[in-house]
């Protein structure tokens, strides 16, 4: 779920994962929850930050070098996916071998009160209507695809088409699961509130550009990789 959402969310995923997961921890025996929730999103977040046009250092990267976005996509899905296969591998491996240590009696102690905990959060939750997830697996494709035609097929840099094409495909998106209204009374809502929370990601950014921008300017960056190369 934390891979297929920062595939099209990006920073937005982290939050929205840990309150969905976070409640249904308590149906757990879990020790150290906050440990188990953040393990568990920042590995699946992280794999597709690699190659996810809405993720800003995909952009900047593709901006600095020139590449194209479409042809690195055959090259960074898969690697993205063998590492999230790779975690999960790994995390069962870890798993099986905590296992072998552990008691029987407390092994039999811990699926029990895990079987009661979940009889009981299910006598307590209200069954709420639901949609299937294809459709999220369908619009993150159509966008890829969008996106990778915009690219091949006008001028424009791959920076500004995200920036300009992502709001209104969400947009159309919300209207096409009956959602349309509600985006833009969030939207309307949200948007104020969120521009003065980034001021600080704003301040980042300008003072990080412009301190590029003055190491080039100045030739300093000479003597900054001079003295890399002293300490390789």
């Amino acid at each position: 779920m934390s891979y297929i959402l920062s595939s099209f969310m990006n920073v937005a995923a982290l939050p929205m994962m840990y309150h969905t997961i976070r409640p249904s921890l308590d149906l757990y025996p879990i020790q150290q929850k906050e440990r188990f929730i953040s393990r568990a999103i920042t590995h699946g977040y992280s794999m597709p930050i690699v190659w996810t046009p809405v993720a800003p250092i995909v952009g900047v990267i593709i901006e600095m070098t020139g590449a194209r976005w479409s042809s690195i996509l055959p090259i960074m899905i898969p690697f993205s996916l063998l590492g999230l296969v790779l975690d999960c591998v790994m995390g069962q491996w870890i798993a099986n071998r905590r296992l072998k240590h552990l008691d029987s009696a407390l092994l039999d102690e811990t699926a029990a009160a895990r079987e009661s905990a979940v009889e009981e959060g299910e006598r307590h939750t209200v069954p709420a209507r639901s949609f299937h997830p294809v459709h999220i697996l369908v619009a993150i494709l159509v966008f890829t695809i969008l996106i990778s035609v915009l690219e091949n097929y006008t001028r424009f840099s791959f920076l500004l088409l995200v920036t300009t094409a992502v709001v209104p495909y969400a947009f159309l998106w919300s209207l096409l699961i009956g959602k349309g209204k509600r985006f833009v009374e969030k939207g309307r809502a949200m948007l104020p509130a969120h521009l003065l929370k980034m001021k600080e990601q704003f301040f980042v950014f300008l003072s990080a550009g412009f301190m590029i921008s003055a190491i080039q300017a100045s030739g300093a960056g000479h003597v900054i990789n001079a003295w890399i190369i002293d300490v390789k």
